[in-house]
């Protein structure tokens, strides 16, 4: 990309679209299911009726009984309960029972794979703890903005989800030769991992994950975030506020978007670790990164055990396993001794 109206409406190279129809004419990249992918669709359209969305929900058990759990977790902060699918999708709003429909349909048909260096169990609890991290981060915020704020915390929530999606992908579609691959490249080598994929493969997890979501029909500011998530020096040449200026803005490093994924990143390998006594100097880093994002450091001991709280519940209603956590305070306190 040489330039930013390239970025913006960006073409996929022919070399990327031939390796992306190989890795299809496998069979085996994730999927939603069919009726994932009309829940989806339905909740994209603004005309959808209530009703026509829950009619179609209700014939698949476990995705309405995961969005009515979902509406009364904590991450909804609500005292009254829900019972029925049609209050579930007001409370939630069209923008997550998308995204919990698609995420619900790829975990169930990919907890388990043939890639044996892929920690599939890892990978969807990592995932998960993204998803929900970008949400509370958005919506904090959101709430800092006020009427200014360009964030959308459902958005926030389906680019933590699906942004990692491609590395499944690889795992799924060519499982011995990733298997390879991750054998020869360390867990702290994300950049040399990038760069070994395109080689091996013609294109990288983060591409894969773009174009899939494209195939999904997710929406092209979503796939572009994901797309360019480790793309560096972007230049700014757009009129403020347009509507280009606003993607482009999900896309520039030093945007608060891609702040956001680096930080969930630390979160999951934090909580990833709770038998690690981590390092004051880790977590002050943490606190410190949390505060670019505009979550102040007086707060973010009691965020974090929310964020820990959430993650545990949605873990049990989507069926990821989680792992038990401390508090901020007592992690802290450990790291000090």
């Amino acid at each position: 990309m040489d330039t930013v109206e390239n970025m913006l409406t960006y073409t996929i190279p022919d070399s990327e679209k031939n390796a992306y129809q190989r890795l299809k004419e496998t069979g085996n990249l994730p999927t939603p299911s069919e009726k994932a992918r009309r829940i989806y669709q339905l909740a994209s359209d603004r005309l959808t009726a209530i009703d026509d969305l829950a009619e179609v929900i209700l014939s698949d058990p476990a995705i309405s009984a995961a969005l009515v759990k979902m509406a009364n977790s904590v991450y909804y902060r609500s005292l009254t309960a829900i019972t029925s699918v049609d209050r579930a999708i007001v409370r939630l709003g069209f923008k997550m029972v998308r995204t919990i429909s698609l995420g619900l349909s790829l975990i169930a048909r990919h907890r388990k794979g043939t890639c044996r260096a892929f920690d599939y169990e890892k990978f969807w609890s990592e995932t998960l703890i993204q998803a929900v991290v970008a949400r509370d981060l958005a919506a904090i915020k959101c709430e800092n903005d006020g009427i200014n704020s360009k964030l959308d915390p459902d958005e926030a929530f389906t680019i933590g989800l699906f942004c990692q999606i491609g590395r499944l992908a690889l795992a799924a579609a060519v499982p011995h030769e990733y298997e390879q691959l991750l054998i020869q490249t360390g867990p702290d080598q994300q950049q040399l991992l990038l760069e070994r994929e395109k080689e091996s493969f013609g294109l990288n997890h983060n591409e894969l994950a773009a174009d899939m979501m494209a195939d999904w029909h997710l929406p092209p500011s979503y796939c572009l975030a994901v797309r360019f998530q480790k793309s560096p020096d972007c230049v700014r040449s757009l009129q403020p506020d347009s509507p280009e200026e606003l993607i482009f803005d999900i896309l520039d490093q030093q945007d608060w978007y891609l702040h956001m994924l680096k930080f969930t990143g630390t979160m999951s390998a934090i909580l990833m670790q709770p038998q690690i006594r981590l390092s004051k100097a880790v977590l002050d880093h943490a606190v410190g990164q949390a505060g670019h994002l505009g979550l102040a450091p007086s707060r973010f001991a009691r965020e974090y055990d929310s964020i820990t709280n959430e993650w545990e519940e949605i873990s049990a209603i989507l069926e990821i396993k989680s792992t038990e956590t401390l508090s901020w305070n007592q992690m802290y306190r450990q790291a000090c001794i």
